[in-house]
């Protein structure tokens, strides 16, 4: 596999809406279809040259990183995710280090999830992720993976080309100004009103076609036992505010409520 990540994206005449993993983008995109002419597009493929001189809007989908990693591990634990295949695969991470992931990934356990999440975060094991987050100097110690991801879908040039930007947070805000070739994002959180407004701006939406969005139901959702704040604990809150900094501050997203015992 070598740790490539899919570029998926459905791609219509006036707009690119690309798919950032576990974003509900497999929701967003069946809507999509169900309202454009387009084609679903993926195996690796990058937005070209060609389809932004084209002057289509280029739409994207963010969700809040404390969930975004709950919802990637608890997708692996089900057994499923092209990231749990590559971490328990022998053949890429070793025998000794697939047995850990293999164990991170056991059950739905609280413990096990802010050990699995520790060591995402961990640059060390950036390799085991991804060869290109693994490679490319200073961004597994200056960027979470959902950042990486993000950064790698939605900067004109990806990262490969961008290693000055990871020095410091300020130059990574400053590039990413500069860099994110995205023209609206749909927030998880508000999914259905951000579709509504944002496609309005495309064509107008008639009252039949804001019923089905407001209507149809998500899938691939993973289920979980524990809110969100019972998954976390004040460390690991902090390990994620520290590294997806960027996404955090600039979608403004708060970050679960832990109880401190007194």
């Amino acid at each position: 596999m070598g740790g490539r990540i899919l570029n998926i994206m459905f791609i219509a005449d006036s707009f690119i809406y690309l798919q950032l993993q576990k974003t509900a983008c497999t929701h967003i995109a069946s809507i999509l279809s169900n309202l454009f002419e387009g084609v679903q597009v993926g195996k690796h493929n990058a937005l070209t040259e060609n389809m932004l001189l084209r002057n289509r809007l280029i739409l994207s989908s963010i969700r809040n990183p404390w969930e975004w990693y709950l919802s990637l591990w608890l997708y692996g634990v089900s057994g499923r995710g092209g990231l749990w295949q590559r971490l328990t695969n022998s053949n890429v991470n070793g025998v000794g280090q697939e047995k850990i992931w293999k164990n991170l990934y056991a059950n739905d356990d609280v413990t096990l999830f802010r050990k699995w999440l520790k060591l995402i975060h961990n640059p060390c094991t950036a390799l085991q992720l991804n060869d290109e987050y693994g490679n490319v100097s200073g961004l597994s110690d200056s960027a979470g993976f959902f950042t990486y991801r993000y950064m790698r879908l939605c900067w004109e040039e990806g990262v490969e080309s961008c290693s000055s930007v990871f020095d410091s947070s300020n130059i990574l805000f400053e590039s990413d100004l500069r860099l994110c070739h995205v023209d609206f994002f749909i927030r998880q959180e508000q999914l259905e009103l951000d579709l509504i407004s944002i496609l309005s701006n495309i064509r107008p939406l008639n009252l039949t076609e804001k019923e089905f969005i407001l209507n149809a139901g998500k899938s691939n959702v993973s289920l979980r036992k524990h809110t969100l704040s019972e998954y976390y604990n004040l460390d690991s809150v902090r390990l994620v505010m520290s590294r997806d900094q960027l996404l955090i501050d600039k979608f403004s997203y708060i970050p679960p409520v832990i109880k401190v015992s007194s």
